[in-house]
């Protein structure tokens, strides 16, 4: 098996981890050890947990993912490392459907103290969108030992209770509701666990993988809501595993009970039904959830301990800026920081601010954040400011190199800065390994004068999906080299033009 190492790994591992913590769970004989703990942090613009790990011996974000059954690499790792990959004829289905598997041979994988050796693992061919991580550890590794998650600490900790029995209180930080295993969530070692939507009885498990807690369709019409009832709203679509896109909708329900907790106006997003694969549960508890929960999950007593901590237990668009987001920001994370910026501009969970705004947006672009750069950057492009400009794409291209566009407005400030054969050097270099000219390479080529606008806004036109985003991000950064070039005149024009077309302000060149 490609990840059998998993079946031994952990137990290795939490040797290497051993820590002298032993909770007395009981005044008995019952020791509840503390095996091992690694710190979390969060994750990209979704926030998911995730731990620092290593593949052949390069840094690699791991997402900790209950959710999956199986530790995975992410094909852009395995192309990134130049693994060499080989079909498996499996497939693996998620949130976007089915895809591929395949495998590849790494001399190391490194959690934590655990280390591998050389091991085959399974790559996920095709996700619906950019992973900001380079594996998923799965349920395979987390669950060989009873296991804590605790996002307000930033850690995920493994115990082993010894003499201890079922009878035994193992929440050796307080008090917590139990709650009982009822299976597992397909062939996952996850559990599966009884809560209450609405008085109705649904199967749930904790999914640390999805940023958002949501129920299925199925576990929401039995609870007494469907798409189309009063007060549910249409939201963007889930993705994951899979190139496809799970369309999702929002409301609040009137209550949701687990154990002995019940939670009042519970907003959650309601999710399609997958097409493939058969689903073991009706409702997934995420990190929203879990930002505001401290869970033990007991698995010799099959029991859940769970610990409210206070605060607002589901994420909500218009609420106050939650106060682990404000702690992240000041913290220096940037995607936080992205987020506080987008928010006092939008007055969403504050009132509207643009200077704290501006301020964040700062903070961000400056630590390499991909859009606030694009932000910052463009507007100090359009200022006249192309050193300081170049200097924020290039801190983004060094943190994130297949941030292309960054390539592009890279050229565009050295191009105005008066370097024009550095410009078309790096340019040219970026996308020099890109056979297949996916966008936006083409304007990479325009840019370097190998077609010219026409040209460019044809090939964008060919495209089968989101015709008309690519036709007007043609037709936008053919303005933008036009301003980069000095020509204001004609920057304008073509800037007013696409604003007429594409229905959106155009930038002030």
């Amino acid at each position: 098996m490609p990840t059998s190492f998993l079946r031994g790994a952990l137990a290795l591992a939490l040797s290497a981890l051993l820590s002298s913590n032993t909770f007395a769970a009981d005044k008995a004989a019952c020791q509840y050890v503390q095996i091992g703990q690694l710190p979390l942090r969060y994750l990209g613009e979704w926030f998911h947990p995730a731990v620092d790990g290593f593949i052949n011996g390069k840094p690699a974000p791991m997402m900790v993912d209950t959710g999956s059954n199986k530790t995975w690499l992410t094909n852009q790792l395995a192309e990134r490392l130049d693994l060499r990959q080989r079909a498996t004829g499996n497939i693996v289905k998620g949130v976007g459907g089915e895809t591929r598997l395949y495998s590849a041979r790494v001399d190391d994988f490194q959690v934590g103290p655990t280390h591998t050796g050389k091991r085959y693992f399974e790559v996920i061919g095709e996700t619906g969108m950019t992973p900001e991580f380079d594996a998923l550890v799965g349920a395979d590794f987390l669950f060989q030992a009873d296991v804590e998650i605790s996002l307000a600490e930033k850690a995920v900790r493994f115990f082993r209770p010894t003499n201890c029995s079922g009878d035994s209180y193992l929440a050796y930080w307080g008090d917590a509701v139990e709650v009982p295993f009822t299976g597992t969530f397909f062939e996952s070692r996850n559990p599966t666990f009884t809560v209450e939507l609405n008085g109705v009885k649904l199967n749930a498990i904790i999914d640390s993988g999805a940023s958002r807690s949501f129920v299925f369709i199925g576990g929401a019409r039995k609870a007494g809501v469907n798409t189309d009832s009063a007060g549910v709203v249409k939201v963007p679509g889930a993705s994951g595993i899979g190139s496809e896109t799970l369309a999702q909708w929002r409301t609040v329900f009137k209550t949701l009970s687990i154990g002995g907790e019940v939670i009042r106006d519970a907003e959650l997003n309601i999710s399609a039904d997958p097409n493939t694969g058969r689903q073991d549960a009706d409702l997934l508890l995420g990190v929203d959830f879990l930002r505001s929960h401290r869970v033990l999950f007991a698995m010799d007593q099959r029991r859940l301990y769970i610990s409210y901590l206070g605060g607002d237990i589901f994420s909500r668009d218009s609420v106050a800026i939650e106060p682990w987001l404000q702690k992240e920001a000041d913290q220096g994370n940037p995607n936080a920081q992205y987020a506080l910026a987008t928010k006092y501009l939008a007055g969403s969970g504050a009132a509207h601010d643009a200077a704290a705004a501006a301020v964040w947006m700062d903070k961000a672009a400056h630590q390499g954040h991909p859009r606030a750069a694009y932000q910052v950057g463009t507007w100090m492009l359009h200022s006249g400011k192309s050193a300081e400009s170049a200097a924020l794409f290039r801190n983004v291209l060094s943190k994130h190199p297949d941030e292309h566009r960054a390539a592009l407005f890279l050229f565009l400030a050295q191009l105005q800065g008066g370097d024009s054969a550095g410009a078309a050097r790096d340019l040219a270099a970026h996308f020099a390994d890109d056979k297949q000219r996916n966008w936006p390479a083409p304007v990479a080529d325009f840019y370097l004068g190998r077609i010219d606008a026409a040209q460019l806004v044809a090939l964008a036109g060919k495209k089968q999906a989101n015709t008309r985003f690519f036709t007007c991000d043609a037709k936008l950064l053919v303005s933008e080299l036009a301003g980069a070039q000095g020509d204001k005149d004609k920057a304008k024009t073509l800037a007013d033009a696409w604003r007429a077309e594409c229905g959106r302000p155009a930038p002030n060149i």
